[in-house]
């Protein structure tokens, strides 16, 4: 679930038939379980969640009319379907490779979704609001665009060293994308202006920091590797506030490498 992106095409399969076709409108994020489930649902409070626009087959695909496209691909541990052939196997979701993909939309028709951009495929025409948020979404994902101008805005140099060159700096999430929802996927307070040599250690939780802004260092590396790459270990982030203390407070305790 936590791999699918903004655009991907979903299949939807049951009865030993493909059912359904379904687009995610955005990345899967962190979120509750819908209330619809009840208080004591068979599940954690909190799980994966995508967004997805879903379009019911008028003729569903029957698993034997894919038999000669899915037959090389049946000894594959990760495929969905059983080495038989005959029937799917049990899961929530499996990655399908791009050639299958493919001719599953063209049997009905639907070949054209994969051309259309990620921020505006769907099965109905989008308002300008959605076209542009999913784009901020798809350009924030990869430290670009809306949310990247912001935290230059914010910070106007690296967050810890001051270096003002933004071409060298990356627009860093505090808490990682995978576990935020769409907000604060966006939120300028969610992200940190770096340096390379910043920007990897905190990502890989190898340094974070304090309640103040003083930097964290991991017991998994030595002083001096952080000091060959160009981290003082005394460093501290030059502003702090209690908006970021809420996302950095989270990769303390999900990310950080003690």
């Amino acid at each position: 679930m936590e791999e699918v992106q903004s655009g991907d095409v979903i299949f939807s399969y049951q009865g030993k038939r493909i059912r359904a076709v379904s687009i995610a409108k955005y990345d899967c994020y962190q979120d509750i379980i819908p209330p619809e489930f009840g208080e004591n649902a068979p599940w954690k409070a909190e799980g994966r969640r995508v967004d997805a626009e879903y379009k019911d087959l008028e003729t569903p695909i029957l698993l034997e009319e894919l038999n000669e496209l899915l037959s090389p691909y049946l000894n594959d541990a990760q495929f969905p379907i059983k080495k038989n052939g005959k029937g799917g196997k049990e899961g929530y979701l499996f990655r399908v490779n791009r050639i299958v993909g493919e001719e599953i939309l063209a049997m009905r028709d639907l070949s054209h979704l994969p051309n259309i951009s990620q921020e505006k495929r769907s099965f109905t025409e989008l308002s300008k609001k959605e076209i542009t948020s999913r784009k901020r979404l798809i350009d924030a994902r990869i430290g670009q665009g809306y949310f990247r101008k912001e935290l230059i805005r914010n910070w106007e140099t690296c967050a810890v060293t001051g270096t003002e060159s933004t071409a060298m700096l990356t627009a860093s999430h505090i808490k990682p994308w995978k576990w935020s929802n769409n907000f604060q996927r966006l939120d300028p307070n969610n992200g940190l202006l770096l340096t390379s040599a910043y920007d990897t250690a905190f990502d890989k939780g190898l340094i974070t920091f304090d309640e103040k802004g003083s930097l964290i260092q991991s017991s998994s590396i030595e002083s001096a590797d952080l000091l060959r790459s160009g981290i003082q270990p005394l460093a501290r982030l030059r502003s702090y506030n209690e908006n970021i203390e809420g996302y950095m407070d989270f990769h303390r305790q999900k990310v950080f490498v003690e």
